[in-house]
């Protein structure tokens, strides 16, 4: 995570990465899913904010921009979230 979110523990971090793993495996076989915050969050979202709704609401975090999603070229379009 870049910076120093403060919002980012360990179990917020493993939260994130349970959240992504669910999401491939939901999705396809022999996937991943990476995530991490936007460059600018939408509204100028801290990223303990962006962090914070993303697991809240991964697929809307996303739609919003709060969060970069990074998945195999060809799998792009097929990302389901819940």
């Amino acid at each position: 995570m870049p910076g120093t979110p403060s919002a980012v523990t360990l179990d917020t971090l493993q939260r994130i990465a349970d959240t992504a793993l669910y999401a491939a495996k939901r999705s396809w076989r022999n996937g991943w899913v990476g995530v991490e915050p936007s460059a600018a969050g939408p509204g100028g979202a801290a990223i303990d904010e962006r962090v914070q709704r993303f697991l809240a609401d991964a697929e809307a975090a996303v739609a919003a921009g709060g969060m970069e999603v990074m998945v195999a070229p060809e799998r792009a379009g097929s990302l389901r979230w819940g």
